[in-house]
């Protein structure tokens, strides 16, 4: 029975860390898609990825004031979580990228699994880091 209670919680707690990466990501992507940054020009791939880096522990900083403690409070599951969460959230916010294009809308820099990865990943690193 303790191996069903294990799983179970560690099922329970991903959720809430995905969730609320989920919603952060969300949250970053409209944010940015009211400034409309196009100008026509590609943003070289390199410059994309460290500022979708610093987006994301600053979105990690921010998560730490509304939601203090971890979901997953096992260590071996929290080091997990720092890359299952992030992996789940990209592919997740992948997936909304491609419903949107199909409903004719451009897409961002978050659509991309890449993008939304690094993103996800450097706030799940700062909640790692600064949450018990």
């Amino acid at each position: 029975m303790e191996a069903m209670e294990f799983i179970f919680e560690f099922v329970m707690q991903f959720f809430g860390e995905i969730l609320l990466q989920l919603f952060v990501e969300v949250l970053a992507k409209s944010l940015l898609y009211s400034f409309d940054l196009k100008s026509g020009h590609p943003i070289h791939t390199l410059y994309s990825s460290v500022g979708f880096t610093i987006l994301g522990g600053l979105a990690g900083l921010i998560s730490l004031t509304f939601a203090p403690h971890s979901f997953v409070t096992n260590p071996v599951l929290r080091k997990i979580n720092l890359v299952v969460t992030p992996l789940a959230a990209g592919g997740i916010i992948t997936l909304l990228g491609k419903r949107k294009r199909r409903s004719g809308i451009a897409p961002d820099g978050l659509d991309k699994f890449s993008y939304a990865f690094v993103f996800a990943f450097a706030m799940a690193l700062i909640r790692f880091l600064f949450t018990k």
